[in-house]
C-alpha cells in the first residue's frame, strides 16, 4: 500500500513536471511566433521603403533630358548597351563627359 502511494505520488510529480515543460515550450513557441511576426513586419516595411525610393529615383532620372547623339556616342565608343548609356547619362545629369568618366572607371 505504501509502495503504491509512493508510486502514485511519483507519477503525479512526473505529470506536474511534464506540464511545466509543456507550458514553457508553448510559451516559447508563442513568443517566437510574435518575434517572427515583428521581424517580418520590419522586413516588409524596409522593402516597401526601398521600392518607393527606387520608384522616386526612376522618376527623377526620367525627368533628366538627354541628347540622343550622346547616347549614340557612348554606345559606339564604349560598346555598352543603349539602356546602360541612357541610364548613365541620366544619372550624371545629361553630362556626357561625366557619363563617359563614370563608365570608363567602372
Amino acid at each position: 500500500e505504501k509502495a503504491r502511494a509512493t508510486k502514485n505520488k511519483d507519477k503525479q510529480q512526473e505529470q506536474a513536471s511534464l506540464e511545466k515543460v509543456t507550458d514553457y515550450v508553448e510559451e516559447e513557441t508563442i513568443g517566437d511566433s510574435e518575434r517572427t511576426k515583428q521581424a517580418m513586419s520590419v522586413i516588409q516595411s524596409t522593402v516597401t521603403e526601398q521600392t518607393e525610393a527606387e520608384r522616386q529615383r526612376e522618376k527623377e532620372l526620367a525627368a533628366v533630358s538627354i541628347k540622343q547623339e550622346d547616347v549614340e556616342v557612348i554606345v559606339e565608343e564604349l560598346e555598352v548597351s543603349r539602356d546602360v548609356a541612357v541610364y548613365t547619362l541620366r544619372a550624371n545629369g545629361g553630362d556626357i563627359s561625366k557619363a563617359l568618366q563614370c563608365l570608363v572607371r567602372s
